[in-house]
């Protein structure tokens, strides 16, 4: 998510502005400290023109590919698929 913000050149502050949540809330999602709620992280990724797919495990340590990000809840992954215009 972090490198989709990049990409996109949005910064913290006007994420943080565009999802309407307090100050630094993305920066601490960002870096693990505070955990979204589905509701918040579903419109993280729609602000960043991404969608998520969430994958259960069968509660063994997760392996995390290049395209998948770890959750804070290491029982679930989710892939962060952005959109096209083809979708």
């Amino acid at each position: 998510m972090i490198a989709r913000r990049l990409e996109l050149g949005i910064t913290q502050d006007a994420l943080n502005h565009s999802l309407g949540v307090a100050d630094r809330l993305v920066s601490k999602w960002e870096c693990g400290t505070r955990t979204p709620t589905s509701f918040h992280l579903y419109c993280w990724a729609d602000a960043l023109e991404s969608k998520i797919a969430i994958t259960a495990n069968d509660n063994s340590p997760p392996t995390v590919s290049d395209e998948m990000e770890k959750a804070v809840n290491d029982n679930i992954l989710f892939n962060v698929h952005h959109c096209s215009d083809q979708e």
